[in-house]
């Protein structure tokens, strides 16, 4: 199955299934075609992932294959860098690149992105910000293998010198001897286990001049396309941070969720 054949099959998945879709056609491209999982075994892991499992019973063998082939061009259609239409341009109102701007990366500037998943904002972070040191953070090591292996493959096509990848911690960003001009948290606080010592290890971490930067689907948010039934709030988001000792600066929709900005009290 050709990519333009698996995008129009699959372009009605309804909204609030899209998170979903993605997220397990992503997990299962990367069981499969970086950790080397057997097909069965990377469609059962992909589905535990998962929480809503009804659309992935109409999967067939071309859509896996059109899956394995493609999967890092699909990443970029997640991430909304490309259009999902056939010649999948590059999406000139893309979301990521809208929401790059909010984090106001500066030459000087030395940035962590905690959970980063696939690693592609960070990726994106470093092409477009070369002068910066950017951190990527992850504890999944699924996803740590995948950053690895892109990181491999185009540090030196793309001559990347300024990104640096850190196996993550449940408690502790893992790097107390530096301090940082921006931390960055995407999609992930609200899966944070032990959001108590982590958001105590966030702000060790940050300069006292620095920025914390929680970008979140939201409960309370109209525009939220989110079942995921670990989501926030706006007002707990707020006040679990502001209770480690942050003081709330803005709130900037950034499609179907929020950026939350933060400094020290």
């Amino acid at each position: 199955m050709q990519m333009r054949d698996f995008y129009k099959k699959w372009s009605k998945t309804e909204s609030s299934q899209q998170e979903y879709f993605y997220r397990f056609v992503v997990d299962y491209g990367i069981l499969r075609n970086i950790n080397g999982w057997t097909e069965k075994s990377s469609i059962r892991r992909a589905k535990k992932i998962v929480e809503r499992k009804d659309f992935v019973e109409q999967f067939d063998e071309a859509d896996f294959q059109a899956v394995r082939e493609n999967f890092e061009l699909i990443e970029l259609f997640n991430e909304g860098i490309l259009l999902g239409k056939f010649p999948f341009a590059i999406n000139p109102e893309t979301m990521l690149f809208r929401e790059m701007m909010e984090y106001r990366i500066q030459p000087t500037d030395t940035i962590i992105e905690i959970g980063a998943g696939s690693g592609t904002f960070s990726l994106m972070a470093a092409l477009i910000n070369r002068d910066s040191k950017i951190f990527i953070n992850e504890l999944d090591k699924y996803y740590l293998k995948y950053i690895e292996t892109r990181l491999d493959q185009n540090r030196d096509l793309l001559k990347l010198q300024n990104i640096e990848l850190i196996k993550g911690k449940k408690k502790s960003i893992g790097l107390d001897i530096i301090k940082f001009d921006k931390i960055i948290i995407r999609n992930t606080f609200h899966h944070f286990s032990e959001r108590t010592a982590m958001l105590a290890s966030i702000k060790n971490g940050l300069k006292k001049s620095g920025t914390l930067f929680v970008q979140e689907p939201v409960k309370d948010y109209a525009k939220n396309l989110s079942n995921c039934q670990k989501i926030m709030t706006r007002s707990e988001i707020i006040q679990n941070i502001e209770m480690a000792g942050f003081c709330l600066l803005k709130i900037t929709e950034t499609g179907g969720r929020l950026l939350f900005e933060f400094e020290i009290e």
